[in-house]
């Protein structure tokens, strides 16, 4: 639709425009069908002079109409005449009530659930694991936080990450995962990725284990790409001082490997075995406070568990606590004698 400027608008009220002009205002309001815009309405006043103006126009219309000779009176001008009468005033409606009342009317009509946020912060030292509504599952580490809603009602699942968190997100199609972290958003329909996104750290990163992932940049100036793609064992680093985005697909991804799942059975095996076992199968160092949890017999069975999952099971079994630190775990607990 054309873009009435204020002035024309002032000139048609004082009746001082041109033919043309007066048939270009006409032909705006009969194509008003949705809403009016407070640029070309500037204030209440002038929409309501502009109103009393249409009608008048209108009645005149309808005036020529009937003062018509009966062989002039063709059904199709007639018709014609008053559908535009009819245009006009459903615009002059619209435009009489003005765009705030009409957004009040829709924010009164139509309710709105809106879902309690909730925030999660990891003041522990080990792995938080929580279990979102949709079936998302979040392991969360130290230090960090998430902020999410108690059920995802809208189009989107739409999380805040503060710090460092794998995700394994229940597929949704109709509704994407959207996780947002400083200037970086990450957008999934059901894949597993990590995020390592700490305030005071230079980077933000997103390393994807499965499915696939769309990082975004927040709208900026900046001469690099704003979005990427992420596929399997691919990491994007995004640079805060620089703001872009720098993709890579390096051979192995560190901060994925505590993620892969597997099968470990352990019948009557004494912890120091355990340990060797995980940190050659999860390519992490593990350490023990105190030397008598090595003589501890572990019999479980871990199918399909991560090494958080494993750490936590392990733990529980033999009374102990773990502790992580950057890139080392520390077992601590009274352990067992001999």
């Amino acid at each position: 639709m054309e873009r009435i400027p204020p002035e024309l608008l002032q000139k048609y009220l004082q009746g001082k425009c041109t033919p043309e002009e007066s048939e270009r205002v006409d032909a705006w309001y009969a194509a008003f069908d949705k809403a009016a815009d407070d640029e070309h309405l500037p204030d209440i006043q002038q929409r309501e002079e502009l109103r009393q103006r249409m009608i008048a126009r209108i009645k005149n219309n309808l005036a020529d109409i009937g003062q018509l000779p009966p062989e002039k009176k063709n059904p199709s001008n007639i018709y014609s005449t008053f559908y535009k009468a009819a245009a006009a005033i459903l615009a002059l409606a619209v435009v009489g009530l003005g765009i705030i009342l009409q957004r009040k009317d829709k924010v009164q009509t139509i309710p709105v659930v809106k879902a309690n946020l909730i925030t999660l912060r990891n003041t522990t030292t080990s792995i938080l694991r929580k279990e979102l509504a949709d079936g998302t599952t979040v392991w969360l580490k130290p230090e960090s936080y998430i902020e999410y809603p108690d059920r995802f009602s809208g189009a989107v699942r739409t999380i805040q990450l503060k710090g460092e968190a794998f995700f394994d997100v229940a597929k949704d199609r109709h509704r994407p995962f959207i996780v947002t972290t400083c200037n970086v958003t990450t957008r999934v329909l059901g894949t597993s990725f990590n995020i390592k996104a700490y305030q005071d750290a230079s980077t933000i990163e997103v390393s994807v284990m499965t499915g696939r992932v769309a990082v975004q940049m927040k709208p900026k100036d900046t001469t690099d790409s704003s979005s990427v793609f992420l596929t399997p064992n691919e990491r994007v680093t995004y640079v805060k001082s620089e703001n872009k985005l720098l993709k890579e697909t390096p051979a192995q991804l560190p901060e994925l490997a505590m993620w892969q799942q597997a099968t470990i059975v352990y019948d009557n095996v004494p912890v120091r075995s355990v340990l060797r076992m995980l940190e050659e199968k999860f390519y992490v160092n593990i350490q023990v406070k105190n030397a008598n949890l090595n003589n501890c017999l572990i019999r479980a069975d871990f199918t399909n568990q991560n090494l958080a999952d494993i750490l936590e099971l392990l733990s529980r079994s033999i009374e102990a606590t773990y502790e992580l630190k950057d890139n080392t775990i520390y077992l601590d607990g009274e352990g067992c004698v001999e």
